[in-house]
């Protein structure tokens, strides 16, 4: 899971390092289950952790979330994700307080992402077993409001986009 994944978002200018932590800025800017280029505003979650010869992702994870763009007014969040599920495949965090989740996938290659971002879900609405699914639910049985929010730049397959 951690080294595809970090190379992956690395690739995508997602994820820098800074002395001895990693820090992360996803861009979730695809809102909707018919949106295919980005959105006009971006809901972008932050987080850094600390690693050393291994990456261990924390039980506890500090955020920040910042939507911006073409809405009547930007907000900021603070809080903190809890790790709910981690496996090879995939690793989800939870945070209660906000009801948001974030999933963070191995490689593109289950879902045409590596990460998945919820607003207004409990705990239990996303898990392992639903994960891999959910993107295909039509409107009809899953609200748009449950669609997950994915990052052009994490799905995109134009690599030429990130070298410079």
């Amino acid at each position: 899971m951690k080294k595809g994944f970090l190379q992956e978002i690395y690739i995508r200018n997602a994820v820098s390092i800074s002395n001895d932590s990693l820090l992360f800025n996803i861009p979730f800017n695809l809102h909707g289950s018919d949106c295919g280029a980005p959105d006009c505003y971006s809901t972008d979650v932050s987080f850094t952790f600390k690693f050393s010869d291994t990456l261990i992702f924390p039980e506890t994870l500090p955020f920040k979330e910042h939507e911006h763009g073409c809405i009547d007014k930007e907000t900021h969040l603070t809080g903190n994700f809890k790790l709910v599920e981690q496996t090879d495949k995939h690793i989800i965090y939870h945070s209660r307080q906000y009801k948001r989740t974030l999933v963070l996938f191995s490689s593109k290659k289950y879902t045409e992402t590596t990460a998945f971002y919820f607003t207004g879900v409990e705990q239990s609405k996303i898990n392992g077993t639903n994960i891999y699914t959910i993107a295909d639910i039509t409107e009809d049985n899953f609200t748009e409001k449950n669609y997950p929010f994915t990052s052009w730049i994490l799905t995109t397959n134009e690599y030429e986009n990130f070298i410079h």
